[in-house]
């Protein structure tokens, strides 16, 4: 059953439950919550008291901390101030703190590209970016938040070039913007205010994770994540040894999880993922904290990661529980930028929890940019 329930919720949107009986899929804000769960009607009114209790408990901040320092921004003076910034700063060309990216996760196994406009003739871009776009438009005179909300981003499929997907371009701008009244972030379409104390310290942990000393390939414009991580797989049989889409089944058959894309003989986990939006970023660190902790307390997991490693990458004594410190979660994200790697704020909040929890029981992480030639 998929409801939609109204009752008083404090403003924090961010909840964490373990239980599976409230559902393994939760969503909404403010007083509303959407949770795919099933139910009997008359255990309807127990369940909804427990959402309710769950909404009021602060078990939260300890998967999330910091996340109290994140507010929407609601007020419609402060909120026109912040679109005229960005206006101005598009019109003006600068991209410093700007960037576009899909808001969703792609298969880009079938992605050829990307286009501004359903013309036939429009030109497909392997990515989007500001600088592409803004080629696009007339006049700067026509530039307004209402323009870029009725403009539309395409993606292309790869096999039966027409468009596959879809979406506002005012929800593919990722923006920071520094006013008087602290740090704002646009992102997926919704303005918010960040404490400069958060950024400040998110900035400064995200800064110090070392890169991989792995020699990661460049990325071939339109090549997709499969075909990259099969590449470079094979670009060193003896070390490496490819798991992208080697799903291991754990948890008693319910659950499946990619260990990582590559494997190598060295103990390094290699996830790996195109630039994208917030979600897509987030996603890719949290994998890699749930394939690593996995790995570590979970014997039954060990002993079916062993079935789909070759002689050479076992675990010696899948019973045993490994020593996290030899070990190494590599993050590594594609990118066409020729700039330094710039993460999304929400990214770079998922990111410095995940360093946190992978850290904190001895494992090593680096964050890595994968150049897209």
């Amino acid at each position: 059953m998929k409801a939609a329930h109204k009752f008083p919720m404090p403003t924090v949107s961010f909840n964490l439950t373990t239980s599976a009986e409230l559902g393994k899929r939760l969503s909404g804000r403010d007083s509303s919550l959407s949770a795919v769960v099933p139910a009997d009607l008359r255990a309807l009114p127990a369940l909804l008291d427990r959402y309710l209790r769950q909404s009021r408990a602060t078990t939260y901040r300890k998967s999330f901390p910091g996340i109290d320092s994140i507010r929407e921004v609601r007020d419609s003076t402060l909120l026109s101030r912040l679109e005229d910034r960005l206006l101005d700063n598009l019109k003006r060309r600068d991209l410093s703190r700007l960037w576009l990216v899909v808001p969703d996760l792609l298969d880009w196994t079938d992605i050829e590209g990307f286009t501004y406009s359903r013309a036939e003739k429009s030109e497909v871009h392997p990515d989007i970016h500001a600088g592409s776009f803004l080629n696009t438009v007339r006049s700067d005179d026509s530039l307004s938040i209402p323009y870029l909300r009725r403009r539309q981003v395409f993606s292309i499929s790869a096999s039966a070039s027409t468009v596959r997907g879809e979406w506002s371009l005012f929800k593919c701008i990722y923006a920071e913007i520094d006013d008087t009244a602290g740090t704002f972030l646009l992102d997926n379409g919704k303005w918010y205010r960040i404490d400069t104390d958060l950024v400040t310290q998110v900035n400064r942990e995200v800064k110090g994770i070392p890169s991989t000393t792995l020699p990661l390939p460049e990325y071939q414009q339109g090549e997709t994540e499969e075909q990259y991580n099969k590449r470079f797989a094979v670009s060193k049989p003896e070390n490496y040894v490819l798991m992208d889409r080697k799903n291991i089944t754990y948890g008693g058959g319910r659950n499946r999880i990619e260990f990582c894309d590559v494997y190598t003989k060295t103990r390094v986990m290699v996830h790996v993922k195109r630039y994208g939006g917030s979600s897509v970023l987030s996603h890719l660190f949290s994998q890699g904290v749930q394939g690593a902790t996995l790995l570590l307390w979970d014997a039954s997991f060990r002993k079916a990661l062993n079935a789909k490693l070759p002689a050479s990458h076992k675990l010696t004594n899948p019973d045993q529980r490994p020593r996290a410190s030899n070990f190494e979660v590599a993050y590594a994200v594609a990118s066409q930028s020729t700039d330094v790697l710039e993460l999304p704020f929400f990214s770079r909040v998922t990111l410095r929890n995940a360093l946190r929890q992978l850290s904190n029981v001895g494992f090593k992480v680096t964050c890595s940019k994968i150049q897209v030639r």
